[in-house]
This record gives C-alpha cells, sequence and structure tokens, in this order.
C-alpha cells in the first residue's frame, strides 16, 4: 500500500497513527530522575476538589467545550537514585556503556549545578509583567481540615476566568512551594495569552498542543536568546516540578484527562491516584493510608465522570499483553 502512496499520505497516515495512539493508549512513566517531595495527601485532596469543581462547571453544557490545565507545583523535588522503569527495545552494547560512562557523569553534574527555573520566581510578577489578567486566591484554607471550602473557592474562580464564554482554555496553578512561608497554596486562574483557542476541527490534539507549549510565560529578560520563547510548557523539563493535569471537556459526558510529568504524556485514570502516583514521589512523603486515602475515597470523591468505554476496552487488552 506504502508504494502506491505519496509521500504527503504516508506522512498524514503516519500522523494520524500517531495521534490515535496517544489519545487512546495509556503510556506508563519511564525513567523517573526526578521525584516530588510533597505530601502525596494534599495532592490527592487537590485533584479530587478540581475533579468536583469541574463536575459543577459541566453541568453549564454553554461552556463547552472548554479546557482547564491544572499544574500542581510541588513543595520540592528529589533526584532519585533510581529509576521506574527503563524502556529498552534492543541489547544495550556494554562496550559502548564503557566507553560513555565518564561523559555521562560529567553530565549528570551539569544537571545537578542547572538552576531549578521555578524555584524562586514570583509567579505573580510573571504574570503581571506578561500582561496575563489573572485571578489569585492566596488564603486558601487547609484542604485536609477544610475540604469544602477549598473546593468552593476554587470552583468560584474558576467560573469567574470562564465568565459564561464557551471554547476556552483555562490554566489553574496551585502553588504549594511557600515561597513566603504560607501555610496553604496560592492558587492562580487565568486565560493564557497564547495557545488558547480550541480548534473544532483538531479538538483533542490542539488542546494536547495548547498544554505542551504553554503554561506559563518564559521566566527571562532575554527571549531572544532562549528557545522558549513562547513559554514554560507541561512538556518542558527544565522546572523539575512538572506535574500537569489537563481536562478535556468535550461534552458532558465526554471528558479526557491527561497527567503531564517529564516531558509526555499519558492518559491518566482517577485511580492512579492510588496505583500510580505513589511512584512519582520521594518514598518518605507517601501518606495516603495516614489520611485514609484509598480506592473507596477515590471512588466516593472523584465525581467528575472520564469514564471512556473505547479507551477502556482498548486498555484491558494493552495490559493483558504485558502477561503474556
Amino acid at each position: 500500500l506504502s508504494s502506491k502512496l505519496g509521500k504527503k499520505q504516508q506522512t498524514l497516515i503516519c500522523h494520524a497513527l500517531a495521534s490515535f495512539n496517544a489519545r487512546i493508549s495509556q503510556r506508563p512513566l519511564l525513567n523517573v530522575i526526578e521525584k516530588l517531595d510533597d505530601s502525596m495527601a494534599d495532592f490527592v485532596h487537590t485533584i479530587c476538589s478540581v475533579s468536583q469543581s469541574i463536575h459543577q462547571l459541566v453541568q453549564n453544557k454553554q461552556a463547552l467545550p472548554l479546557q482547564i490545565d491544572v499544574w500542581i507545583i510541588p513543595h520540592n523535588r528529589h533526584k532519585s537514585d533510581t529509576h521506574l522503569m527503563m524502556p529498552c527495545d534492543e541489547e544495550d552494547d556494554d562496550d559502548d556503556d564503557d566507553e560513555d560512562s565518564d561523559d555521562d557523569s560529567e553530565d549528570d553534574d551539569d544537571d545537578d549545578e542547572k538552576e531549578d527555573v521555578l524555584g524562586a520566581i514570583n509567579i505573580d510578577e510573571l504574570l503581571k509583567k506578561d500582561g496575563t489578567a489573572y485571578s489569585l486566591t492566596d488564603n486558601m484554607p487547609d484542604m485536609n481540615a477544610n475540604a469544602g471550602e477549598f473546593r468552593r473557592r476554587l470552583q468560584l474562580q474558576i467560573e469567574k476566568v470562564i465568565d459564561n464564554q464557551r471554547s476556552l482554555r483555562v490554566c489553574l496553578i496551585v502553588d504549594r512551594r511557600k515561597q513566603h512561608g504560607q501555610k496553604c497554596p496560592d492558587v492562580y486562574c487565568y486565560k493564557p495569552r497564547q495557545f488558547a483557542q480550541i480548534d473544532a476541527a483538531t479538538q483533542v490534539e490542539g488542546m494536547l498542543n495548547n498544554t505542551k507549549k504553554y503554561m506559563l510565560p518564559y521566566p527571562s529578560d532575554n527571549h531572544n536568546n532562549n528557545v522558549h520563547q513562547a513559554g514554560l510548557g507541561a512538556a518542558d523539563t527544565i522546572t523539575k516540578r512538572e506535574f500537569v493535569l489537563s481536562f478535556l471537556l468535550h461534552e458532558q459526558d465526554r471528558i479526557d484527562m491527561y497527567l503531564w510529568m517529564h516531558g509526555f504524556c499519558f492518559r491518566f485514570l482517577p485511580q492512579y491516584c492510588v496505583s500510580l502516583l505513589p511512584m512519582y514521589f520521594v518514598k518518605e512523603r507517601n501518606d495516603l493510608q495516614k489520611h485514609g486515602i484509598d480506592e473507596n475515597y477515590i471512588d466516593a470523591n472523584f465525581t467528575l465522570n472520564v469514564s471512556d468505554p473505547l479507551f477502556d476496552a482498548w486498555n484491558k487488552q494493552i495490559c493483558a499483553l504485558d502477561k503474556i
């Protein structure tokens, strides 16, 4: 068949297959070098609160389609000595590994010395400098002690930014760095000035590209000499604090959720909060059991319907292949 197709047609088919694969099959996070150093319970509480807020929003069909990208910036990150999984399509050449070992160690040293881009920046100043209008809630209640109030303020903040408009992309940043000694996170909500459109023709691909390319303005005074001219996107790994949940709200009963970490994204399911996320966090910060968070908790508190029969059918077959 390929011999009868021109290069343009072959390219289009390849792109279509790649897009289909990204939308249907999950891609586990591979080769984790940086682990998140923060309370897992707080992350899960935040995810559930966001899901409940969005659940209320989708009742108003006039706002759909809608894209809400949630970047939960962890308090800190920690370099891991081990990786989760290493993909290996063919056997490594031991000789080549020995020859490159010195160079790799030098590169690792350089990586350790690189500044954490998000470690010190002031998001207030960054958004103001870019001219982005935003809503800031800097006195959020403790989500463990008052989850209902946390969720209520979160929902009001999102509704204020949407303002009864439709086909919007909204960015929500939950800043847990606690730069100024506060106990609770600062929450920013805004419509990004770039990569903000939802194209009906390429809705899913366009939404994923929006998230990939832009979440925040790039924190640099010299954009001309920097490859990240558009801004910091979810696919950028220079922050070492990537944790972006992308909610793609197509229709009231058709909602996709993706997680962006370490440069790429994969389809995210609610139960991954207790089965998958612990592998991304420093072991000592796994406090799920302490706060009574398990699969039953997720079932009761993640109220947004993200079920997808086609994805579930494919996912079951893909997981079954791992057992062969």
